[in-house]
This record gives structure tokens, C-alpha cells and sequence, in this order.
């Protein structure tokens, strides 16, 4: 009897741990187009803001509780449609844990997200048609390429090659199910433009984070100087009233 108390427990715990991927990557802008080189700042920021939040990361000791959530929900769903959005969900919090992780500098546990979106992907390629799925399917693997951008920019020079591989991994992937296989007469060439029309992208990606930077700075070196001259306003006032003393 304890022993059953204790299972419930157990999924009750991990149930309430596994975080909601319903928002990640979900959103749909009618004036942004993420298949492109062209990409803008404000789609830039919708994807950072998008795949922000994963939950627990994989640094923490809860970590593996919020995996064993993850997979008793997979254990106990039946439909098909509802296992892809499962799938898709997961594979939207590894992407999510790997930009996180990239943030932190912790590269092998990015590299290992990463690992773990291209398996959650894998398994819901061949998944049904069901629209909503197809398109959250589709928008995610857009997505993936700058979100993988993003870590790949942050990564050490040692751990760039793997991730680029996964990089590369994700626009196949996204390719071959745009031309319904890899059989396909323009698949090649195809992939060839995808991945040059990707590093065109990451360079435009690389050019405003370096102006966010830039602009960070200016603000904070502003915010000092203002800082600055009030104490040196509020000197000047505290001696002048002393004088007249």
C-alpha cells in the first residue's frame, strides 16, 4: 500500500515539474517570415523571448524528474496525434534548455539539448497530417536554425563543429520534409541554398546582437554619467548650504 502511495506521489511530483511547452516557439506573427536571410530585429526578439523559459535545466538536480514527467505523459497518451504534439512540445524545451545552457557557458549540456531536440524532431517526421502539427512542426524547424545560431555563436571554438553538424542536421531535416524526401530531384541543390541562405542569416543575426551590445553599453556608460553629475549636483548643494552657515 505505501509503496503504490509512493508511485503516486512520484508522478504527481514529476507531473507538476514537467514545465508547459505550449507558448515555446508557438507564437505566429502575420508581418514576420523566419524563412529567410533577411531576418529583423524584431524577429530576432521574438524568438529569443519565445524559447526563453524551459524549466528546469539540466544542471539541476530536479532535472531528471522533469524528464521522467515527460516520458510517463508519452507512457500513458495512446493517440498518435497526441504523442507527435508531445514529441513537438519536448523538442521545443531541449531547444529552449540549449540556448539556455549556451547562455550559461555550459556547452557540453547545451550540446546534449541539442542532441536530445534532433531524437524529438526524428520522431515526429513521419507523423500524421494533422495541420496544426505540421505547422507547429514546420515554424519550430524554422526556428531551430536561429535558435542553433544562437548557441552556435556563444559556443567555444572546440564545440562549434558538432553544433554546426546539428545546425546543418535541422535544415536537412526541414528540407526533406518540404520536398517529401530526400529521393527528390532538388533536394541537393535545395539543401546547398538552404545552408548558404543560413550563414547569410547568421551573419545578419551576429550584426544585432552586436549592435544590442553596443547599445547596452552606450546606456550604461549614459546611466553612470547621469548618476554622476545628481551626486555631483547634490555635493555642490550640500556646500553651498554649509558656506551659508
Amino acid at each position: 500500500m505505501k509503496s503504490k502511495n509512493l508511485i503516486g506521489i512520484l508522478i504527481a511530483m514529476t507531473v507538476l515539474i514537467t514545465p508547459s511547452y505550449a507558448q515555446l516557439g508557438s507564437q505566429y506573427f502575420d508581418n514576420t517570415n523566419f524563412d529567410n536571410s533577411t531576418i529583423t530585429k524584431t524577429e530576432l526578439d521574438i524568438v529569443q523571448s519565445e524559447f526563453s523559459d524551459p524549466g528546469i535545466l539540466p544542471d539541476s538536480p530536479l532535472y531528471v524528474f522533469k524528464r521522467l514527467g515527460e516520458g510517463l505523459k508519452l507512457l500513458f497518451t495512446f493517440n498518435p496525434e497526441s504523442k507527435a504534439k508531445l514529441h513537438l512540445g519536448y523538442a521545443k524545451i531541449r531547444l529552449a534548455e540549449a540556448k539556455s545552457m549556451a547562455n550559461q557557458n555550459k556547452t557540453a549540456m547545451a550540446q546534449q539539448s541539442i542532441d536530445e531536440f534532433s531524437k524529438e524532431m526524428d520522431k515526429i517526421n513521419s507523423t500524421s497530417g494533422n495541420n496544426s502539427v505540421v505547422r507547429e512542426r514546420d515554424a519550430v524547424l524554422d526556428k531551430s536554425s536561429i535558435v542553433l545560431g544562437l548557441v552556435l555563436d556563444k559556443a567555444p571554438d572546440h564545440a562549434k563543429p558538432s553544433i554546426e553538424a546539428a545546425l546543418n542536421k535541422s535544415i536537412e531535416k526541414s528540407v526533406e520534409i518540404r520536398l517529401g524526401g530526400k529521393n527528390n530531384e532538388g533536394f541537393n541543390k535545395t539543401l546547398e541554398k538552404e545552408k548558404g541562405r543560413n550563414k547569410e542569416m547568421r551573419s545578419v543575426i551576429r550584426g544585432h546582437l552586436r549592435e544590442e551590445e553596443l547599445n547596452d553599453s552606450l546606456n550604461r556608460t549614459a546611466n553612470t554619467t547621469t548618476s554622476s553629475s545628481q551626486n555631483m549636483t547634490s555635493d555642490i548643494g550640500e556646500n553651498h548650504n554649509e558656506t551659508e552657515i
